[in-house]
């Protein structure tokens, strides 16, 4: 018999190039990315290439206030 899982609102299976592209993050490269030492710092570099990553497959950009991130400017194809 075959499980057929609804909850996807509490949580949901990550696609496996997700997890794999994830694992240096649990294994080796689990600084504070609010860090001032360089450990944590190359995190945080990763955070913003990835956050940067996304905004182009959006068409958005990205601002930074203080440590907060915001996006603008999303524009979707085939949205009105």
């Amino acid at each position: 018999m075959s499980v057929i899982y609804l909850d996807n609102n509490a949580t949901t299976s990550v696609a496996p190039e997700v997890f794999e592209s994830m694992i240096p993050f649990f294994t080796e490269k689990y600084g504070n990315a609010s860090s001032m030492h360089t450990f944590g710092g190359q995190v945080g570099k990763s955070i913003q290439d990835a956050r940067e990553k996304v905004a182009a497959m959006l068409g958005a950009h990205l601002l930074r206030h203080g440590k907060r991130f915001h996006c603008r400017d999303v524009r979707f194809a085939g949205a009105a």
